[in-house]
């Protein structure tokens, strides 16, 4: 982190280990509570947090120094419920970095300009990918929403972030690249998928009962790159069997999102 004198920034880190030295800094206060997975952790720190401003980090992301200041200038400028910013993929072995591709679609909204979410259409949950870390959120409409991460080992950002998008009104995009995404990182949530296959699935139903019934298109849309993400993205044989299975079978039994999910199993 870059420690900024002229703003006042408060960070939350929910740690399930013993006392750090990051303890000693005001700006900081250590959480601790039993490891419950991330979306616990990040609803712990909700909980406590007091600023006008929420930014979501786990330990697999690493902020560029500027990040902080320059998202919080936009959003105090423009006073919108979102700030947006493309993110790099980094790998954790080699340590080089490239643009994380899904999130060149911000691109066209980088124009220092204020835009609605509703110009998002039906691409209005797979503009900005689905993950807090790279978002600066109003905390009012977080509170306002009653929003919270859903206490699942994996996906749990999923529904927040749909129900956000839903509820939010307008949003400005930076085109610059102010975090990285840490890849090839054997500690990561990502790289254990295969362990469990279904929790997106799992956020998927969460997130269409919190919409009930709006934004129909734009959730297909979201099924569709999150079923082919997911089914090519498990990375054992097994994995693979027990999540088509388990797809097929909430078809055959009527889940709450047959024909989109169905489309994605038999091709």
């Amino acid at each position: 982190f870059l420690f900024l004198p002229r703003y006042r920034f408060k960070m939350l880190f929910c740690n399930p280990f013993n006392k750090t030295e990051v303890e000693r800094l005001a700006s900081i206060k250590i959480i601790k509570q039993k490891n419950a997975g991330a979306g616990a952790a990040r609803n712990a720190g909700l909980s406590l947090a007091i600023g006008e401003w929420l930014l979501f980090l786990d330990s697999d992301d690493l902020l560029e120094n500027e990040c902080l200041e320059a998202a919080y200038l936009e959003a105090k400028r423009t006073d919108v419920d979102l700030v947006v910013y493309r993110a790099y993929e980094m790998d954790a072995l080699s340590h080089k970095r490239s643009p994380l591709a899904y999130l060149n679609r911000i691109i066209p909204f980088a124009d220092a300009k204020v835009h609605s979410v509703d110009e998002l259409g039906d691409r209005r949950f797979t503009t900005f990918g689905l993950a807090p870390w790279n978002k600066l959120i109003r905390r009012s409409l977080v509170l306002e929403n009653r929003l919270l991460f859903q206490p699942i080992r994996r996906s749990n950002d999923l529904a927040f972030s749909v129900e956000l998008l839903a509820c939010a009104k307008t949003f400005i995009a930076l085109e610059g690249l102010l975090v990285s995404y840490r890849v090839n990182n054997s500690f990561s949530l990502q790289s254990t998928n295969a362990e469990t296959p279904i929790c997106f699935y799992d956020a998927l139903r969460e997130a269409s009962h919190r919409l009930n019934g709006k934004y129909k298109i734009a959730f297909i849309e979201l099924v569709r790159e999150t079923a082919i993400y997911n089914l090519h993205s498990v990375r054992t044989l097994e994995s693979y069997r027990i999540l088509a299975n388990y797809l097929e079978e909430n078809i055959n039994n009527g889940g709450s999102l047959p024909s989109s999910i169905r489309n994605i199993i038999n091709n």
